[in-house]
């Protein structure tokens, strides 16, 4: 385990947030051998670290990520010190309840789009920001404003929505009778296998009489991709999200970083020199940034890398001059 945590310890990059350091450390483990494993529930998703030994240590959260982070905590793999930090983006058992009264399973997704529709709908406002190792989602509606602190900006809006009280009552009514992927496969018995290589994550779909793989810029996106490749999902999602891969420029610049890794770097400039951005969400969740908009897959994080792929970077993160003594002007 020493060995591990040494190596964990080598990629660990505050910059790149709770995603992308979950992402860098499962990195390390499947390549020691480590598997994970994804079941959905009513409260969210119940990920299982499984070590080469045949060891299990168990996460639980509102979806798959921040679910496998938590497991990656209590395995013990992160040096000194980083536990507590990793911990403050986790979601209490009560906020998990309050989120699965509105909709289970681990489908923050579904959470988002609705919730943005009614929030922005209504003339309110999202802001996201990073906020330490996570994101912070600020809902402005109806007179009040909710805000929360979580592991990506998906599941920060959704905690955040449900808090609001209005914009709580308003899901309730509205998910009601809502279809659920998550229960489905749950129901189904299936099994959510993942590992990370180089950055690109790839998910295993484990069916009772078949397995589907596929790939994506995170875990999270892969696990969509291989649910829709399975059959699992509408035709409409299938066609938005090839419809944006077709046209993602980051597969032709993939610097061995998951797309979360690069969205909170940019996320941390953004908040740096804008306070923040404001996020919207209609065919996909996009962000507000001084050179216009970046679209994502599936939150914020990778509609900030978006942005300074497709729109004039320089204008998005605004650089700061380079320092006097770096030219020998302070001589």
């Amino acid at each position: 385990m020493e060995g591990i945590r040494n190596q964990i310890e080598r990629v660990l990059d505050p910059r790149e947030g709770a995603c992308g350091i979950a992402h860098a450390t499962l990195e390390v483990l499947s390549w020691s051998g480590y598997r994970v494993e994804c079941l959905e529930e009513r409260l969210g998703v119940r990920a299982r670290l499984i070590g080469p030994d045949g060891s299990v240590t168990e996460g639980r959260d509102v979806t798959w990520a921040p679910a496998i982070l938590e497991s990656l905590i209590k395995s013990g793999v992160y040096p000194e010190g980083w536990e507590e930090r990793l911990s403050e983006v986790l979601t209490p058992e009560r906020d998990m309840r309050r989120l699965a009264r509105v909709f289970g399973y681990g489908r923050v997704l579904t959470v988002d789009r609705v919730a943005a529709r009614i929030i922005l709908g209504g003339g309110g406002t999202v802001i996201v920001r990073r906020r330490g190792l996570g994101s912070e989602v600020e809902i402005r509606y109806d007179g009040s404003k909710s805000d929360y602190v979580s592991y990506c900006p998906a599941c920060a809006l959704a905690l955040a929505a449900v808090r609001h009280p209005q914009v709580y009552r308003e899901l309730k009514r509205e998910l009601a009778d809502a279809p659920n992927t998550g229960k489905v496969k749950a129901e189904d018995g299936v099994v959510n296998s993942v590992r990370v290589r180089r950055g690109i994550a790839f998910a295993t779909l484990k069916l009772a009489n078949r397995s589907i793989t596929n790939r994506g810029c995170c875990v999270a996106y892969a696990i969509v991709r291989a649910e829709l490749k399975a059959g699992y999902g509408s035709e409409r999602s299938k066609r938005l999200l090839r419809a944006y891969c077709d046209e993602c420029p980051l597969k032709h610049c993939w610097v061995g970083k998951p797309i979360s890794a690069l969205g909170n770097v940019v996320l941390q400039r953004l908040t740096e020199t804008e306070g923040g951005v404001r996020l919207k969400v209609e065919e996909y969740p996009e962000v507000v940034t001084p050179a216009g908009t970046g679209r994502g897959t599936l939150c914020a994080l990778s509609a900030c890398a978006n942005a300074v792929l497709r729109l004039d970077a320089s204008k998005v993160l605004k650089p700061d001059p380079s320092r006097s003594e770096a030219w020998g002007d302070d001589r």
